[in-house]
């Protein structure tokens, strides 16, 4: 599954450069793999009932990293990996319970051949965040779009893939990343998930698609993401659509609100702040405030009418 966080980041600073990183590549890509094959092992022994689910080994492992706070912050004892992946395998299942099974289970098509884009109803959208992203957590008021195929050769549509358009909030990156100028034709892709046996590239295969929609139905110029490391993501769908590498950004710690995570977004709007000490005043023991992020966040840009970065054509 892939999927990709983003959200506000109030507070943060954005380089031109990476800033010194406490590990290596090398050792979170390492450290991610182990996670994952823990998080096999314990998805493996499960009941029926959460083997169903088509939950990965990486949505466990992710579910954990959110937790501790990252890679580099995992315990180092197998025994205590195993009990956090078997806590995480719980909440996924839980969450993932909440797509409904039309979704979930549908069959898919093998090819992308007569895969079409089309705007997507903001309660799928809500309800497949809350159930198939890793932070399980919605974006609403964006514009979201689905990928769907004709699955069964007959007119059966099924969906895909999905992506969620905000309107852009990032304005700590101006005037570093972004003239002021062109605030007003930004957006920020704020979600994207992939459904359970979808085809390879369907993601890629969206974006492209939605790149034209915004072409042809928007004034929209730049679009920008985030992609965190500290999950164990490599930006790998950035790269394939050809989004620009343009800065990085220290991550603050993340919250935990009753176990579950919540973003500094969330938090201004339930609760009216981002401070760590108000929360906790308000709060008390229902918040936990996880440690510090050992990775900067990657931020990606992409120009809608550069003629070096376009998004892959009809696959």
């Amino acid at each position: 599954m892939t999927a990709i966080s983003t959200g506000l980041r109030d507070g943060h600073s954005a380089h031109s450069r990476s800033p010194t990183r406490a590990i290596t590549d090398s050792d979170f890509n390492s450290e991610f793999t182990s996670l994952c094959a823990v998080a096999s092992s314990v998805r493996a022994s499960a009941s029926v009932g959460i083997s169903s689910l088509a939950i990965s080994a990486e949505d466990v492992a992710r579910d954990v990293l959110i937790k501790c706070g990252g890679l580099g912050h995992v315990p180092r004892s197998l025994t205590a990996q195993v009990d956090l992946c078997q806590q995480s395998l719980g909440r996924v299942a839980s969450r993932r319970r909440l797509v409904p099974e039309r979704l979930l289970l549908a069959r898919r098509a093998s090819s992308l051949q007569a895969a079409v884009l089309r705007q997507l109803d903001e309660g799928i959208a809500v309800t497949l965040h809350r159930g198939l992203h890793c932070l399980g957590m919605e974006r609403p008021g964006g514009k979201h779009f689905g990928l769907y195929s004709d699955a069964l050769g007959a007119g059966t549509q099924s969906l895909l893939a999905a992506a969620t358009i905000s309107a852009f909030d990032l304005h700590h990156l101006v005037p570093r990343l972004l003239d002021p100028e062109m605030v007003a034709n930004a957006v920020v892709l704020s979600r994207v998930v992939t459904l359970p046996g979808a085809p390879r590239n369907s993601v890629s295969r969206m974006l492209g698609a939605v790149f034209s929609w915004l072409r042809s139905h928007s004034p929209v110029e730049l679009l920008f993401s985030y992609n965190n490391p500290n999950l164990g993501f490599q930006g790998t769908i950035y790269k394939a659509t050809n989004w620009r590498l343009v800065g990085f950004e220290e991550k603050l710690e993340d919250l935990l609100l009753d176990g579950e995570y919540l973003s500094r977004r969330e938090a201004l709007a339930r609760f009216g702040t981002t401070s760590v000490a108000l929360l906790y005043a308000m709060l008390g023991p229902r918040m936990r405030l996880l440690p510090q992020p050992k990775q900067p966040l990657e931020i990606y840009r992409y120009e809608l009418y550069d003629k070096t970065s376009h998004a892959l054509g009809p696959q």
